[in-house]
């Protein structure tokens, strides 16, 4: 440990302490290189997100990014339930989510359990993130010097305790 780091994937999740990536994955210590916040999600000027998956491709070599929602989860509930009665910050950081919830309304209002509807919702905001991070200058740089950078798109099954692949992989 003393000797450095080197994890073979960066995990982008969200911090729920139910979700131990490592853990979930059976690895030990220094295997991931873990970044979680709240929802799991990505502004547009979030610049800590975009250091992190640079630094893991520069810096660590790391190839393949796997960003995970997961069910049951707090921040998404939240937009749900209660976006426009948030405090600051966190109804700023999760506009990404809210504009997600907005432009699929009909779709997410339409589904009758809560469940259903959180699910739906952290399923398509995984996608989202999925999608800024193959946008990132980052992963289009390395990709375009032939370095292959894999981005999975996963969801954490709280209730049993499995990850469901989106198929949204790149």
């Amino acid at each position: 440990m003393t000797k450095g780091q080197s994890p073979s994937i960066v995990y982008i999740g969200c911090s729920d302490s139910r979700v131990a990536a490592d853990t979930l994955f059976g690895k030990g210590p220094g295997s991931i290189f873990m970044h979680r916040n709240v929802a799991n999600t990505i502004p547009e000027d979030d610049l800590e997100t975009a250091t992190v998956i640079q630094y893991a491709i520069e810096g660590l070599g790391i190839r393949d990014i796997v960003v995970s929602g997961h069910t049951y989860c707090g921040g998404i509930d939240a937009v749900l339930q209660n976006y426009d009665g948030l405090g600051q910050p966190i109804k700023r950081w999760l506009s990404p989510v809210n504009d997600i919830y907005q432009e699929n309304k009909s779709y997410i209002d339409g589904l009758s359990d809560p469940y259903l509807k959180n699910r739906a919702l952290s399923q398509l905001n995984v996608l989202n993130v999925v999608r800024k991070i193959n946008n990132m200058e980052s992963v289009v740089n390395a990709r375009n010097n032939s370095i292959p950078i894999n981005v999975y798109a996963l969801l954490y099954l709280v209730e049993n305790g499995t990850f469901v692949d989106l198929e949204a992989s790149s």
